[in-house]
């Protein structure tokens, strides 16, 4: 091999060497979610749009929401009675959560988006939000 090809092949790994170590733009690796795991329910407040009020803890709901890098899903129950169950996609930023239901048992929340102002602290999840009018507020726990 003479210096010139012995140069080239040099100068060839050097530029791909540095295009896959930092010498051309990263794209950002999106930031990981902080609500992977199971949830649990704890409480909810529920106001309707005409001011009646209605809470329930986990004693009168059971609520599972599994929740992966890009899905969630959950089912409800009150005692052994079935409620409502979805699930959809997710997205999030620093203050909002939001789910985009792709498959709901209630009808009318299928292909719906609902936006919820989030506050995690620890494992618990509080978040409050509009759902066909009536405001929510719920608190989830995650399961260890």
């Amino acid at each position: 091999m003479t210096w010139r090809t012995g140069g080239l092949l040099t100068l060839l790994a050097v530029v791909v060497m540095g295009a896959c170590h930092g010498g051309a733009p990263q794209t950002p690796q999106p930031k990981a979610s902080p609500f992977l795991g199971t949830w649990r329910f704890v409480s909810g407040r529920y106001t309707q749009p005409d001011g009646s009020l209605s809470v329930a803890d986990s004693t009168q709901l059971q609520v599972i929401k599994v929740i992966s890098a890009a899905h969630f899903a959950y089912v409800t129950q009150a005692g052994t009675r079935f409620v409502r169950a979805g699930a959809g996609t997710y997205r999030f930023d620093a203050a909002t959560y939001t789910e985009h239901l792709e498959h709901s048992s209630q009808d009318s929340m299928r292909g719906n988006d609902y936006s919820f102002a989030y506050r995690l602290d620890g494992d618990t999840w509080y978040h409050v939000g509009d759902v066909n009018g009536a405001k929510l507020e719920e608190v989830y726990r995650r399961v260890k």
